[in-house]
């Protein structure tokens, strides 16, 4: 193995990882790798994909995830993962195996190394420090793809691919081209999503499950001075206060259109004072500590996520929970000196 690989992308607690068990690898693969990751890292995975797609077949299946549940795509994702999928990468993070989706493919995973071994996998960890899940052989390849990046990325993976007994092809101006056409249309059904009642209510949604995860911690710190105050209006805003001591996040989700998401937003203000409703209002007086402002988004595979303003990055609404209560209390401390 390159040097490079050896000490710079394969290490997990500092052991070598092995070479590929030539008795395990079958010639009968339908595709040279595939993805497991959580809904928030769809878009380095669908990057991922693009690029090694030029050189190998590559599965991705986040068009169709949310049709999986219940229909034949758990019969299709353990198929893809067990027999069909010469490498498996799983861009991991705390959470993954959790969710619907990739619980289903950890479970082919583990079947599948229970039986072969999981020289077939290749993790990427995400979170930092890393910690593999907890079934995972500690000797195992992982790649560092902060320190390296993602075109080394794509060169380890088409390394893997070859010591599994596969071999990289240039990718045929069919391909190319039959590529594009699944991003053209992967891309108008999201752009008919956001513009029509279904992507107008499941942003709402969303909200309203934002506005339930603060309300549930402001519930547990309460003790520490968390509390929530919201209030919904007749055209279909809604507006959540939490507040911490003497400074306060004010939410605010505006739409101003039934069947589509133009001109709507997520606004996050910052107070330093205890903004109720009723009694103490915002005013030119009061200081504005900071403010951030978010769209709804969708992946190309339809996941729901917020953009902050002028930026394509997404975060899940559980992050954006997080982001908020972070912030909040970043700013407690700084106007208490803490």
């Amino acid at each position: 193995m390159d040097p490079l690989l050896e000490t710079d992308a394969v290490r997990w607690l500092g052991m070598r990882a092995p070479r590929g068990k030539p008795g395990l690898v079958s010639a009968q693969y339908k595709y040279d790798v595939t993805f497991s990751f959580l809904a928030q890292d769809e878009p380095l995975a669908e990057r991922l994909h693009n690029l090694v797609s030029t050189t190998l077949k590559s599965f991705l299946y986040t068009k169709r995830q949310r049709e999986l549940v219940g229909t034949d795509g758990e019969v299709t994702l353990n198929r893809v993962f067990v027999n069909e999928a010469r490498l498996v990468v799983v861009l991991h993070r705390a959470g993954w195996g959790a969710t619907p989706f990739t619980r289903i493919e950890q479970t082919a995973i583990q079947n599948r190394g229970f039986t072969n071994g999981y020289d077939f996998v290749l993790m990427i960890p995400l979170d930092q420090p890393p910690v593999p899940p907890p079934w995972m052989p500690k000797p195992r390849i992982w790649l560092n793809l902060g320190r390296l990046g993602e075109s080394a990325a794509v060169a380890i993976i088409e390394e893997r691919v070859r010591e599994a007994g596969g071999e990289p092809q240039a990718e045929t101006p069919e391909q190319l081209l039959a590529r594009l056409g699944e991003d053209v249309r992967a891309e108008h059904e999201r752009q008919a999503v956001l513009g029509s009642e279904t992507g107008v209510n499941m942003a709402r949604k969303e909200v309203e499950s934002l506005f339930r995860e603060l309300e549930r911690v402001a519930a547990a710190s309460r003790s520490t001075g968390f509390t929530v105050e919201a209030v919904q209006f007749p055209q279909g805003g809604l507006i959540l206060v939490v507040r911490g001591g003497e400074v306060s996040a004010h939410i605010s989700w505006a739409n101003r259109h039934g069947n589509t998401l133009d001109d709507s937003g997520l606004f996050i203000n910052y107070w330093g004072a205890p903004l109720r409703f009723r009694g103490v209002q915002v005013s030119t007086e009061q200081t504005q500590l900071g403010k951030t402002e978010y769209r709804f988004e969708l992946t190309k595979g339809l996941q729901p996520g917020w953009c902050p303003a002028h930026s394509k990055d997404s975060i899940s609404t559980d992050e954006l929970a997080m982001g908020i209560v972070r912030s909040l209390s970043d700013h407690i401390r700084r106007r208490q000196k803490i």
